[in-house]
């Protein structure tokens, strides 16, 4: 049954991106599909960014709607927009996305790595953030919270076939957008050199 719900994630991942410029229905329904694999309350599906100094952050492709107050409000509602990062990397997920592998904490309110939590955030019982890779590098990041048996090894050798296929997805998709902005940046130095 448990392969069988895998298999039907993956399966119905790959026909959405055939189907589909737009990857963030892909990635909710993903997501949707890993809280259920996983029996997590919680997630989040991102892709691996690099900023200026080389230092690297995470921009979410689906994340799971957990604001308690106005101000996660907004910021759920900036993530919807596009415009949401994850920066801090004195926390849980900043373990995994610094270390390059995996974080499993069944006890994060004593874990070292961890960040804290902003006041009203729902509790944190257990965390895992698993690193997404295409060969040598790191693509994304997924992460799950409060399973309520916690989580464990044999869980991540589990995800495997999933956690492939969302770093081939996210991959794809940032080829994509690279081309993209690749084609706009041609066409408007094109446009430029017919104005002179």
């Amino acid at each position: 049954l448990e392969q069988n719900r895998m298999l039907h994630a993956v399966s119905e991942a790959q026909s959405d991106f055939i189907a589909d410029a737009d990857p963030h229905p892909t990635f909710d329904r993903l997501l949707t599909h890993l809280l259920d694999i996983t029996d997590s309350r919680y997630g989040f599906i991102c892709e691996v960014f690099r900023d200026g100094d080389g230092a690297p952050y995470l921009r979410p492709y689906a994340i799971t709607d957990i604001s308690w107050d106005d101000g996660s409000r907004k910021l759920y509602e900036q993530y919807i927009q596009g415009g949401f990062e994850f920066r801090n990397l004195k926390t849980l997920f900043g373990a995994a996305l610094t270390s390059g592998r995996p974080v499993l904490s069944n006890t994060p309110a004593r874990d070292p790595r961890r960040g804290g939590l902003p006041p009203g955030h729902p509790p944190l019982e257990a965390f895992m953030g698993l690193p997404l890779y295409r060969g040598e590098t790191m693509v994304g990041m997924l992460g799950v919270a409060n399973r309520p048996n916690g989580y464990d090894e044999e869980l991540v050798e589990h995800l495997q076939p999933f956690t492939a296929t969302c770093a081939v997805l996210i991959e794809a998709y940032g080829n994509n957008r690279r081309r993209g902005e690749a084609e706009a940046m041609l066409r408007k130095l094109n446009a430029e050199l017919e104005d002179r």
